[in-house]
């Protein structure tokens, strides 16, 4: 039985539903559930968010491959704060009942030796 989140009302376009939160690690670390929090700085500068032991509801946000034909939540970095964070911001109409999904990247897959498959969190 694989976990998942669902919505428990109606969301909208650009609502946020909430950050991705858990053990700040660094850049190097992969895992099913690790997240880099700044996607475009260099290795040296980018931490990580690990979500696996630590975190909230979010780390259950599944990869949209294999259950529906795009994601309706996407993986926001920014600043809150002046500290680097992630969100994830809604993307198109989600129902009550229905199960939010993201696009976990190429990379992702990639490091688990599949390049199209669905299921984990990461990017």
């Amino acid at each position: 039985c694989r976990r998942r989140l669902v919505a428990a009302r109606r969301w909208e376009p650009f609502e946020v539903l909430g950050e991705y939160t858990g053990y700040l690690v660094p850049p190097s670390r992969d895992g099913p559930y690790v997240c880099k929090l700044v996607q475009d700085e260099a290795d040296w500068e980018a931490v990580s968010v690990d979500a696996s032991k630590a975190g909230n509801e979010l780390r259950f946000v599944n990869d949209y491959r294999g259950i529906a034909e795009q994601p309706n939540v996407t993986f926001s970095s920014c600043f809150i704060d002046g500290l680097p964070r992630t969100l994830l911001v809604v993307t198109r109409p989600v129902a009550f009942g229905e199960e939010f999904l993201a696009d976990y990247g190429q990379s992702y897959w990639a490091a688990r030796g599949g390049g199209s498959k669905g299921g984990g969190a990461d990017e």
